[in-house]
């Protein structure tokens, strides 16, 4: 039989690996094969998503899922939204963008270049 720190590590390595849920603010623990998730996640989707991935791990005896529901939501106003495109482009960009070309060739409608057979 699995340790209950077995389990946790299982279950958080499930929760973590799985591409539907966002586990960020969720706490897992284990008492006796019995997992409780909590803390908070933005939808219901990964609420219960969560407590379907966890049912799956082996060693787990019941999930009690007390996450709740995220409320808050950070409002950013305009001109922050510039401010923050134009820092992140400035820290991302690693050529000075007049000094790039890019050149286009169209295609016929076979999908394939033109003089190829």
């Amino acid at each position: 039989m699995k340790s209950d720190s077995d389990i946790r590590c299982a279950v958080e390595a499930e929760l973590s690996a799985h591409p539907l849920v966002d586990d960020t603010d969720i706490v897992v623990k284990v008492e006796r094969g019995v997992v409780t998730l909590s803390g908070y996640v933005r939808t219901l989707f990964h609420k219960f998503g969560a407590e379907d991935a966890v049912k799956r791990v082996a060693g787990v005896v019941r999930v009690i899922n007390t996450i709740t529901l995220a409320h808050g939501v950070h409002v950013v106003e305009r001109g922050e939204i510039r401010q923050r495109i134009e820092d992140s482009s400035r820290t991302t960009a690693s050529h000075d963008a007049s000094a790039i070309r890019v050149e286009s060739r169209d295609f016929a409608g076979t999908g394939a270049p033109p003089g190829a057979a």
